[in-house]
């Protein structure tokens, strides 16, 4: 395996990702691989943490092993030009937004806002493809792109309804639904990885006075910090993070510290499952919640959930 630098690469194959002004300004590593690279655990380890670039680019089929050990490392794969699956694009930013869930957070602390659950139901899947073909059909529209190729949308769902036996990485989608129309209102779609949960897009298909996506984040994020997650990583700093900050404490975390925070945190197990956490009634307004999956066998106290609510 060989590591590339290079300092321009033909913008059309990240348009969608990057200003073209400002293609030319930043680095990139070139990691062409063999499949039987790609088919070895912790291929990756030796080129993320220590490279010093804000992108990488591999040249070799992704397959759902890799897809797996992608994450496993918390990157994210992007097709490259005309949704080519050959050339997998990684955003490998310096800093990582993240929420760090080791710390109280209070996320109903506007009540009138929080009261707006009422109008909604919302359900948590693992079968998640009609609201991944969605959320594309939204970013064309709102866009005139979008990353999540057919190709791509098929293989995350072949990852979620299937085990995975070298990494244990759980695929779900948070639906929001208006209980009136029946109308998707916002979608988060993330995986877990140990006690680290990392969402890849979320979207917001009704936007009104009711801050839809924001309501939904609030909601994720009180589910995520209960089941036990320490750590909520968002990917790179975009406008509409910003207001995470003050109140719910979102971070910009050096890369070497958050690796050093996410590999420690992948090799633990959540402790509540959905069931339980939902069951324990975390909601102040009494959310509608549908879990469309069976729980995961998993040892765990309800004296101790009890007492993680009371904090």
């Amino acid at each position: 395996m060989t590591l590339g630098y290079v300092r321009m690469v033909n913008p059309c194959s990240f348009a969608f990702l990057i200003d073209r002004r400002y293609a030319n300004q930043m680095a990139f590593a070139w990691i062409p691989l063999s499949e039987e690279d790609t088919q070895k655990e912790d291929f990756l380890c030796t080129v993320v943490v220590p490279s010093d670039v804000d992108w990488l680019f591999i040249t070799a089929p992704i397959s759902n092993f890799t897809l797996c050990e992608l994450f496993y490392n918390a990157l994210f794969f992007l097709p490259g030009c005309h949704h080519d699956q050959s050339i997998a694009v990684l955003p490998n930013g310096l800093h990582r937004v993240c929420i760090d869930l080791r710390n109280p957070i209070n996320w109903f602390k506007n009540k009138k806002k929080s009261k707006k659950m009422r109008e909604f139901k919302l359900f948590i899947k693992k079968n998640f493809k009609e609201e991944l073909l969605e959320a594309a059909s939204i970013h064309h529209e709102e866009k005139g792109m979008t990353w999540l190729s057919p190709d791509l949308i098929d293989q995350l769902c072949s990852i979620s309804s299937q085990q995975q036996p070298h990494r244990k990485i759980e695929l779900f989608c948070f639906q929001l639904v208006e209980k009136t129309s029946g109308k998707t209102a916002a979608c988060t779609f993330g995986f877990g990885c140990g006690r680290a949960f990392h969402d890849y897009t979320m979207c917001t298909f009704q936007r009104d006075d009711r801050s839809c996506g924001t309501l939904l984040s609030k909601i994720v994020g009180r589910i995520l910090q209960t089941m036990g997650y320490k750590l909520w990583y968002w990917g790179n700093l975009v406008e509409y993070m910003k207001q995470y900050a003050v109140h719910y404490g979102l971070c910009e975390i050096p890369r070497p510290e958050f690796y050093r925070i996410w590999n420690s945190l992948r090799a633990q197990q959540v402790p509540f499952s959905f069931q339980e956490v939902i069951a324990s009634g975390i909601f102040p307004f009494n959310l509608d919640v549908e879990i469309e999956f069976e729980a995961n066998s998993r040892p765990s106290d309800d004296q101790s959930l009890k007492k993680d609510l009371d904090c």
